[in-house]
């Protein structure tokens, strides 16, 4: 038996995967990298209010409703508000 609507928790990641060493043709996307880009707390893992605020260029693939930061060779996939707004 299901739980009611008002009883469920929805889990929402603020945090993006990040990876270096991205060339960057078509803004990084479906390219190769050298590993995983620096944290704060671990290799390829950053909290979003940092993500958001290092400067990068965001980007949107409209057929997989998903954004990514690319910037250098740092690519970063993350779940933004309008990301999870589509998700609804």
């Amino acid at each position: 038996m299901a739980p009611p609507a008002n009883k469920l928790v929805i889990g929402v990641p603020f945090y993006g995967r990040g990876w270096q060493g991205v060339p960057g043709t078509n803004n990084g996307l479906w390219q190769s990298s050298s590993g995983a880009a620096p944290g704060t707390y671990e290799n390829g893992i950053e909290d979003y209010k940092v993500l958001k605020n290092k400067g990068y260029t965001r980007y949107y693939n409209s057929e997989a409703q998903a954004a990514w930061l690319y910037s250098g060779g740092y690519f970063w996939t993350f779940d933004d508000p309008a990301v999870m707004n589509n998700k609804n």
